[in-house]
């Protein structure tokens, strides 16, 4: 397969693998391909100059919809934590940023995100506009496809600041060329804090006129929920709706403590959830109700939410929570099948975070965003169900390439163009150094130490 792969040169090839995986499920003795960095078209095999890999599968690349670059090396401190980790964790750990940390951060996050099978990230962040040029930077650097995130930050703010710090962000975005723009609400209780509700409603409506997606944590925790009954009679989504900022543009992450209703309005204004189920077994209160979702065919996507950067482990988990949580109690045992989980981490995620017609598939006119796997390492030999082998039995170490408009980015684990292994390890001090600074608390010692016989 390598000596295949290194004649993959540029942008416009045609490889002939032994599976492709449609947008209507894998086909076999079929071409993919590439002209220019889009796919061409995906054709029965008559070109004897293709590219062979018979052993191996292409599937298009994951897309991660809810991820925050900012927050790469808070990694196992969340371990046994209380739900409430932003206040202790993720909010210090960002304010300790600098242009210099965002792109150490962002590259790091972005190549553990490539080799987890990921060519789309969605990132949510705080920053500012220094750091987030350092972050495009880092994505134009790695080769990754990315939705950028501006803060519509609450503190004094009126609706011109926050509209005027989107169009800044817009016009940053536009230098690059695989970089989208977004809007960020942080989650219930911050976007009350200095907006009124009338300033939510306009910032909304010029997110769903200007096609700006509008990326909120919704629904994640019991004070959200509660706070929001208390104060103004309704549920969160249910108080989107009514100021009119739930629309197609509405990126809801988490979305786990939704009542029917608030199920009904997300299906009724087309709105999008990123189904984060890692972090729910991590850190969550709940798993949400991906299962429905999916029946109501809600515009849903997968997310890390930076517990792992492994798209196949997300794709299990995914599965594995709607069984446990949803499937258990009513003897469902597919949970949706297979394919329901890999159209999320694919197809739905792009369609999600407003990339549907950029990537997310193998079909003509799409981007040449794909994943190379290898099919003869013994946990999928034979092969009987290969979408259920997606989600169950591969991992990111079958990996063998990453494209990202036609182009190779990753190779067996390491970047192609740039030494991935020597910024791992230089940039370790500047991890420390910055979690060092950042002051996080724990509420739970390191877990070695709480061994018995250990003080």
């Amino acid at each position: 397969m390598q000596q295949a792969l290194d004649r993959i040169d540029g942008d416009s090839y045609v490889l002939a693998p032994g599976l492709i995986l449609t947008p209507t499920g894998p086909v076999s003795d079929h071409v993919l391909v590439v002209r220019e960095g889009k796919i061409a078209a995906i054709e029965k095999r008559v070109d004897p100059a293709a590219i062979a890999l018979p052993d191996a599968a292409i599937i298009p690349g994951l897309v991660d919809s809810h991820a925050h670059a900012g927050q790469t090396f808070g990694k196992s401190q969340i371990g046994g934590e209380p739900t409430q980790i932003w206040r202790r964790l993720w909010v210090p750990l960002e304010d300790a940023l600098t242009p210099e940390r965002s792109y150490v951060s962002a590259k790091w996050m972005f190549l553990e995100a490539l080799r987890g099978g990921f060519t789309t990230l969605v990132n949510f962040n705080r920053n500012s506009p220094e750091n987030n040029e350092a972050v495009h930077q880092a994505a134009q650097d790695i080769g990754i496809r990315l939705v950028s995130g501006v803060a519509a930050s609450t503190d004094s703010s009126s609706p011109e600041t926050v509209i005027a710090s989107i169009e800044a962000h817009i016009e940053q975005c536009g230098r690059w060329a695989r970089i989208t723009p977004s809007l960020c609400f942080g989650f219930y209780a911050a976007n009350m804090e200095g907006l009124a509700l009338g300033d939510l409603a306009r910032i909304g409506r010029y997110c769903a006129d200007n096609d700006v997606i509008l990326q909120m944590h919704s629904n994640e925790h019991f004070p959200d929920v509660h706070e929001c009954i208390v104060r103004f009679g309704k549920r969160p989504i249910e108080l989107w709706d009514e100021l009119g900022i739930l629309g197609p543009q509405t990126l809801l992450h988490h979305a786990t403590l939704v009542s029917p209703n608030e199920i009904d309005l997300i299906d009724k204004r087309r709105a999008a959830v990123s189904y984060n189920p890692v972090a729910s077994q991590w850190k969550g209160n709940a798993v949400a109700p991906a299962l429905h979702y999916a029946q109501r065919k809600v515009r849903m996507g997968l997310g890390t939410d930076n517990t792992r950067l492994d798209g196949f482990r997300m794709m299990d988990g995914a599965e594995n929570c709607q069984r446990i949580a949803h499937g258990m109690s009513v003897l469902d045992f597919s949970c949706g099948g297979a394919w329901t989980w890999v159209d999320a981490a694919t197809r739905g995620g792009a369609d999600a975070c407003g990339l549907g017609k950029v990537t997310g598939t193998l079909e003509a006119g799409r981007a040449a965003d794909f994943l190379v796997l290898d099919m003869m390492a013994p946990e999928v030999v034979p092969s009987w169900d290969f979408e259920w082998e997606l989600v169950r039995a591969y991992d990111r170490d079958q990996v063998r390439a990453v494209a990202v408009d036609g182009r190779i980015v990753l190779r067996d684990g390491k970047a192609v163009g740039w030494d991935s292994v020597a910024f791992v390890r230089e940039q370790q001090k500047l991890a420390r150094d910055m979690m060092a600074e950042a002051k996080v608390t724990r509420v739970h010692a390191v877990s070695s130490t709480l061994r018995p016989g250990r003080s």
